[in-house]
């Protein structure tokens, strides 16, 4: 009978730990999809201000650091001029960041280069 009992506490306990290694990525893949888009956001929200007022807030301290950012890149043959970048969205790398352009593009810049985001895509590997 005790022998019993513990094999089905076992199965349960087997059975739980599974269901939670089952559940746990995709729980992080919505965590950081809910940080890159507040990043997305805030970064749009701060743009808009800084064409207006010429100065900008951050909406979203807990996400991500918006800051002036002047770089230019070519991408595809064009020439974009960064305004505002967002750093420490993400923390896989130290070096990730998303850009907006005068022309209210999104760019994903790591050092492996600069990717041209579209609708609001996520970066290659996320």
């Amino acid at each position: 009978m005790k022998r019993r009992i513990i094999n089905l506490l076992m199965f349960g306990a087997a059975v739980v730990v599974l269901v939670f290694l089952r559940l746990f990525p995709g729980y992080v893949r919505a965590k950081h999809a809910s940080a890159l888009s507040c990043t997305y956001n805030a970064l749009g929200i701060a743009a808009t201000e800084l064409e207006q007022n010429g100065k900008f807030t951050n909406d979203s301290p807990q996400y991500c650091r918006i800051y002036e950012f002047t770089n230019r890149f070519n991408v595809s043959g064009s020439m974009l001029q960064c305004t505002l970048a967002a750093d420490s969205w993400d923390y896989r790398e130290h070096s990730n960041l998303l850009a907006i352009t005068t022309s209210r593009v999104f760019l994903f810049i790591d050092k492996r280069g600069v990717i041209r985001m579209y609708n609001c895509q996520s970066p290659p590997g996320y």
